[in-house]
């Protein structure tokens, strides 16, 4: 339960520089000493016509009975169910027309009351506890009183306005500019906003078919693995039709075309329907159908893109490349925008909540807060000397490794070799994959690294010849032409021949006379990694009470989990990773498929964590008597429903083990830049803000451990929920700063610990795998009995037991 969370506690770092730093919140104040008391109600809506109470009523139907109450303009509405007022509404019945049907609304309630000063008395008030349901109230203030003037619209969690052109994008998109703000309860603050710009992918007015084929270049037929992908991108699109003038929502591509799908009852295709019905000859037959309302099917070329309208879907890889780099703002242009968000809000919202509620948002600059600085570890890099490698800014040189590995050799008579170097790129010849070789020979040598100076094998082939040829060695380097073909390459590894890829475009900078050894380097590190050696580990001596958990054996856990799609019948996927040494260098990883529960579209519990947790205890032999697990992709509202519930099938597995549970999040709003002469910058590695603008509910805190060279940092938000070792808050945020400099792969700090990021990457590689291995397969038209078992899958996506990939 998270009745027995500690709350803040403050951390003592002495000998640490602090800092004043700039962040994006304002303050949300009552202008009453005595502030208005806010009621809630519900609309209970029943459907006169068909007789039937309405569950989950759609948001038009539950907007059409708002409007039907005529209510007066104080009264605010969630856009669902719920209505909110400063005063006390007559309860009663009303009718309204909606669609076909006659429908009846009936307010009932108030079903709860708050009000802003009794938050800020549990704020404080030792281990008063601010309910979630106050802070979504405030909320749904503010979202009503921007929204009610018709000028500012919702989009997922922001607000756009329509009266803007914005820049082109790519592939039939623009990028459109609006805001979002969000309401946290703080413990120095009281009651903030947290205000940021957003960015908006928009979907240009056009043919369907010119979106989908892009530049125009309209081809006859698509494979099964494209129709996939192109239907991903159009769910929840808005079309009308050519022929009838009709809108639709889009649900997607089916793999049916007018000339093959028969219409049921009718005995004639599509195609000869239109031909009939419409007098239209169709130009591309066998192309897939559009899928539409209640399983309609459309030819595509009869349907054009309604409006212009905001991507309800994921961008495609290279669009999302492009929206990242118009969307980056650097910490100046981030200030500056925070400040025209800031009087946007204000000039939305304060007339009618200080009017109606007595709220009032701070038209004042935004809250400056003091932050401190923690040094960097000591990084060794060699168990011969004590030599400690230094760190500047986030980041060092390593020249040597600390414990490198070899490749296995092959049994007698296998026919294997060690290594061997793939090119699946043309212009990437045998001859330059031998001097890349040579390169990366020659930089494993100067690294202490153990690397084959015989038994190499070089050799360009198709993909077609992948499998068979990767078989034939214990460690395989493969040049890919691009990302996509990641997935579809590592479907070819196994636990006796590994895999490492890398693009043609960073082959090209090692293969030539004058290489780029930082690459090299960087390869080499994960070579030596996925090989089971590590590269360097990190100094405990200035963190005793941390240290003091490795006399005994302790694991540290990581654990992410990933989603495919939002289709019912495809897994999300679970990665978790956990280390076996000392140092906590190596790691067991396993990835779990999660298929949701009927009526849900995603699964966010990891249910088989405690499978995974006795699979990582019988290969080490022995309980841990201690566990750290580091959890990302949790927020703020599933602390209870996921990572306590996992908290509670791990004891179940180690139930005399000692456990702290810490969430790792960079999924939030909070921002900080810090002054630098008379301009701005990003936090310097090892920034922790534990007070003003904390949740006054948790131990938690932000950390910035890297540098960032680009746009504005993001810190991690960290929060302690559970902790069996009463481990101080100065304990904590240095070790975990320190874990963000363990990430073998790369010799910086990264923004995340390196327990979260081996998860995450793991789940990137099993999503990547699972998509090529499954790309021809249409899950929708599947019997639930043949689907692949989670074990089945799991056995495809990810064959081995280390997390390096």
């Amino acid at each position: 339960s998270l009745d027995t969370i500690r709350k803040n506690p403050k951390s003592d770092l002495k000998d640490s520089k602090t800092i004043g730093v700039i962040s994006n919140s304002f303050k949300l104040t009552s202008r009453n000493e005595k502030a208005v008391t806010i009621f809630q109600y519900d609309m209970a809506i029943r459907d006169i016509t068909n007789n039937r109470d309405i569950e989950s009523p759609s948001k038009s139907a539950c907007k059409s009975a708002f409007e039907a109450f005529s209510f007066a303009e104080y009264v605010a509405f969630d856009g669902k169910k719920n209505v909110y007022s400063p005063c006390l509404l007559k309860t009663g019945v009303v009718q309204f027309r909606f669609g076909r049907n006659t429908f009846e609304a009936q307010l009932q309630g108030p079903t709860t009351k708050c009000s802003i000063n009794d938050i800020l008395d549990k704020i404080h008030t030792p281990n008063g506890i601010i309910r979630a349901e106050d802070i979504s109230t405030l909320t749904i203030l503010l979202n009503h009183s921007i929204t009610r003037g018709g000028v500012y619209h919702r989009h997922r969690r922001g607000f756009i306005s329509w009266n803007q052109r914005g820049y082109s994008l790519s592939g039939g998109l623009d990028v459109w500019t609006g805001f979002k703000f969000s309401i946290i309860a703080t413990e120095g603050s009281d009651v903030v906003v947290r205000i940021n710009k957003t960015f908006v992918p928009m979907v240009k007015k056009s043919s369907l078919l010119n979106f989908i084929f892009e530049g125009g270049n309209i081809r006859r037929q698509m494979a099964t693995d494209e129709i996939n992908k192109k239907s991903a991108l159009l769910k929840r699109l808005k079309v009308v039709t050519v022929h009838n003038n009709r809108k639709y929502t889009l649900r997607g591509l089916s793999h049916e075309t007018p000339a093959t799908y028969v219409i049921p009852d009718s005995g004639i295709t599509i195609e000869a329907y239109f031909k009939t019905t419409y007098d239209k000859v169709l130009k591309y037959p066998n192309l897939p159908c559009a899928k539409v309302d209640n399983r309609t099917l459309l030819p595509i070329e009869l349907c054009d893109i309604a409006e212009i309208q905001p991507l309800e879907a994921n961008l495609p890889p290279e669009a999302q490349k492009n929206f990242i780099k118009k969307s980056r703002e650097d910490p100046a242009d981030k200030l500056e925008s925070v400040k025209k968000c800031r009087d946007i809000l204000v000039d939305a919202v304060n007339p009618w909540l200080k009017d109606n509620y007595g709220l009032v948002l701070s038209k004042s600059l935004p809250i400056v807060v003091n932050a401190k600085i923690l040094s960097p570890p000591k990084l060794r890099n060699s168990s011969k000397n004590s030599t400690k490698l230094p760190v500047s800014n986030g980041s060092w040189r390593n020249g040597s490794i600390f414990n490198p590995s070899a490749i296995p050799s092959p049994s007698s008579g296998s026919g294997k070799v060690q290594l061997q170097m793939i090119s699946l790129h043309a212009h990437l010849t045998v001859d330059k994959l031998k001097l890349m070789d040579t390169h990366i020979r020659n930089k494993a040598k100067n690294m202490g690294i153990k690397y084959p100076d015989k038994n190499v094998k070089y050799t360009y082939i198709t993909k077609s010849n992948l499998d068979s040829q990767i078989s034939k060695a214990m460690y395989s380097f493969v040049i890919m032409n691009n990302n996509k073909e990641y997935g579809e390459i590592k479907n070819a590894e196994t636990v006796s021949s590994r895999i490492q890829c890398i693009t043609a475009q960073v082959a090209e900078k090692i293969s030539g006379d004058t290489p780029n050894q930082r690459i090299i380097e960087n390869i080499l590190y994960k070579y030596n990694m996925k090989i089971s050696g590590y590269n360097w580990t990190v100094d405990l001596d200035t963190c005793q009470e941390i240290l003091s958990l490795f006399t005994k054996f302790t694991m540290i856990m990581g654990a992410d989990v990933t989603h495919l799609t939002e289709r019912e019948d495809m897994p999300s996927l679970a990665s978790v990773v956990g280390s076996y040494n000392k140092s906590a260098t190596c790691f067991y990883s396993a990835v779990s498929p999660l298929f949701p529960e009927s009526g849900k579209k995603s699964v966010e519990y990891i249910s088989s964590i405690d499978s995974i947790l006795r699979k990582f205890v019988s290969k080490k032999s022995g309980i841990p008597s201690n566990i750290i697990y580091l959890r990302d992709g949790v927020s703020r509202g599933q602390f209870e429903n996921t990572a306590m519930k996992e908290l509670a099938l791990m004891k179940s597995v180690c139930p005399e083990t000692k456990f702290a549970v810490i969430i790792c999040t960079k999924l939030h709003d909070q921002r900080f830049v810090k002054q630098r002469g008379n301009g701005y910058d990003n936090l310097d590695p090892g920034t922790v803000v534990d007070e003003n603008v904390v949740d006054a509910n948790y131990f938690n805190f932000y950390l910035c451990s890297h540098a960032s060279t680009q746009g504005t940092s993001v810190p991690c938000h960290y929060y302690v929920l559970y902790d069996d070792f009463n481990i101080s808050a100065t304990a904590w945020q240095t070790y975990c700063f320190y874990l963000c400099h363990s990430y073998g792969i790369v010799s910086k700090s990264v923004s995340y610990p390196a327990p979260v990021y081996y998860a995450h990457n793991a789940c990137s590689s099993a999503r990547e795998r699972f998509l090529a291995g499954y790309k021809d397969t249409v899950w929708d038209e599947i019997d639930e009995a043949e689907l692949p078992s989670a074990e089945e899958i799991a056995a495809k996506i990810h064959p081995y037991q280390n997390c390096y990939h």
